[in-house]
């Protein structure tokens, strides 16, 4: 049974929140000062030269490192040509639209060719 006397804490049941913290989306501060610190610390060491000796001395670390590292260093790159593309929708749209009014012509004669012939 809970105490009466006592106060509840935080907020009501029902109530919204109110917004507080970080906006979404937002680097944290703290992570992006000590990843600068890091590459500086790094360069001062001798930048690759480091790197190498360090992963020939302590492979296990230095395979730590690369398995945080590797999967947020993917980079690709894509060429595409926008225009073709833009271009071969174009033309695929134009010849349905063209089957479309030879599909509509050819009803449209059929009715016109219907209605000429006389009633039986």
């Amino acid at each position: 049974m809970r105490n009466p006397s006592s106060r509840p804490t935080g907020r009501p049941k029902g109530l919204p929140k109110t917004g507080g913290g970080s906006r979404k989306g937002r680097p944290n501060k703290m992570t992006s000062d000590i990843k600068a610190m890091c590459l500086a610390a790094l360069r001062l060491e001798g930048g690759v030269d480091y790197i190498r000796r360090q992963a020939r001395e302590n492979p296990t670390a230095f395979m730590g490192l690369l398995a945080r590292i590797l999967p947020t260093q993917v980079e690709a790159s894509l060429a595409v040509d926008v225009n073709v593309s833009l271009e071969a929708r174009r033309v695929i749209a134009l010849e349905l639209l063209e089957r479309s009014f030879r599909r509509i012509d050819a009803r449209q004669d059929q009715t016109n060719e219907a209605e000429a012939l006389p009633p039986q």
